[in-house]
């Protein structure tokens, strides 16, 4: 499977839609709704969840949204040349591990949030170098404030977003300036339209009050969450020690985007101990950099046959898991 994808063809992207319903389908034909805590969500995502409140429809369009994210992984890998071949083996991979889990599998505001912060994080490739990239800059904010707006601890990219737009460009005292801006105005629009609708629900301080704090609840607490911990560990090393094959004989730029995905990786270590009760759609974003690391470490690999059987354990895995096959 990872041969036929590995070309850079448009029904190739286009049959990647059918591979993500079929491995997802239990999330559409046996849904779990996300459960929805409205003292900790925002306006925004609370009449989102209610305006698709039927569980199936839920699951679709969580579906949808994990094809869309492949998209624009697979367009961030081939427009900034993370790998050496123009490949859509990262959205293949990216769709594979987002359903390795029955968690992952509805329509939670971590899904929908990680879609901004991918879309932001290209916008941030794309400002390397450049002498003009005002656009970029805000957009990138915008998209990041906006993020937060669905799950609050996105709010935290802000810091993560300045340290990529300084090792993208030489990051001038006005472009800081745009970027707090774009950073701010999703919450004071959204802050605006509540105020204009009276409504009894406002994003400061209902929203913010509830979110800040540091993390009080140990995400391990049994041997479902013991095992995952240890496999996001393991491949968080896997992906550390292969930094330089990562790089190996790649121009400066994107030797440079390469080391923001490790800065993605980052963020979700720092976040997770900001986050008040620990679950797991909360590794979402973390998806996104370990389908482009999994994607490289596979294309590096000399004999193909040995990442067609890797990517074939990881399918099978994720189908048993869906299917309760294996209960963990």
């Amino acid at each position: 499977m990872l041969e036929f994808f590995r070309r850079n063809l448009f029904i190739n992207s286009i049959l990647l839609l059918p591979f993500c319903l079929l491995l997802r389908i239990k999330g559409i034909v046996k849904p779990v709704p996300y459960v929805l805590d409205k003292d900790l969500e925002s306006t925004i995502f609370i009449n989102f969840s209610e305006w698709i409140s039927a569980p199936w429809l839920q699951g679709l369009v969580a579906s949808l949204f994990v094809y869309i994210q492949a998209l624009i992984i697979n367009r961030i890998a081939i427009k900034h040349r993370l790998s050496k071949e123009l490949t859509l083996i990262p959205g293949l991979i990216f769709i594979t591990i987002s359903a390795v889990l029955p968690d992952l599998l509805t329509l939670s505001p971590q899904l929908i949030g990680a879609s901004f912060i991918i879309i932001a994080v290209s916008l941030i490739f794309e400002t390397y170098n450049s002498t003009d990239a005002s656009g970029q800059i805000f957009s990138s904010g915008f998209l990041i404030g906006l993020a937060g707006l669905f799950y609050f601890p996105y709010y935290y990219f802000f810091i993560f977003s300045f340290i990529g737009l300084i090792i993208m460009k030489s990051f001038t005292f006005k472009e800081r300036i745009q970027h707090v801006i774009a950073w701010v105005l999703p919450t004071f629009l959204l802050l605006s339209y509540e105020y204009f609708v009276e409504s009894s629900k406002m994003v400061i301080p209902d929203y913010f009050g509830p979110n800040l704090g540091l993390n009080n609840d140990l995400f391990i607490q049994d041997v479902k969450s013991l095992f995952i911990s240890i496999l996001i560990g393991l491949l968080i090393l896997v992906f550390v020690f292969n930094y330089s094959n990562y790089n190996k004989q790649k121009p400066t730029a994107t030797q440079k985007k390469i080391s923001i995905l490790y800065w993605v990786l980052a963020y979700i270590g720092f976040v997770l101990s900001l986050v008040e009760k620990l679950e797991y759609p909360h590794i979402a974003l973390f998806l996104f950099p370990s389908a482009i690391f999994i994607a490289l470490s596979f294309l590096n690999f000399k004999n193909k046959i040995i990442a067609e059987i890797a990517f074939l354990i990881m399918l099978i895995i994720s189908v048993i898991v869906q299917f309760d096959l294996i209960q963990i």
